[in-house]
């Protein structure tokens, strides 16, 4: 890797030469996360929905509806999130 300029280019040609490696660099940088693996993404376990939701400093009981059969909607809402960002799997 070639070393980073110390100073700011003074003339054209060295501000496009400058603009071309930084391109080519970053080009490179994008291919190589582009092919990094990534692990899959799991859904929170509802254990820790309800960490984060205490984290947050909300009321757990205030998530709760008058529907017995209903889940707690800080459970719901997190689902629907990661939903929307296509993490899926089993919950438990």
């Amino acid at each position: 890797m070639k070393p980073v300029a110390t100073s700011l280019p003074t003339t054209i040609e060295e501000f496009q030469l400058a603009l071309e490696a930084a391109f080519a660099g970053g080009k490179a940088l994008g291919s190589a996360l582009a092919s990094a693996e990534t692990p899959p993404r799991k859904p929170l376990t509802d254990e820790e929905i309800w960490d984060e939701v205490k984290a947050a400093d909300l009321d757990w009981q205030n998530g709760w509806t008058l529907d017995e059969d209903a889940p707690n909607r800080y459970i719901t809402f997190a689902r629907a999130i990661e939903a929307a960002h296509g993490i899926t799997g089993e919950t438990k």
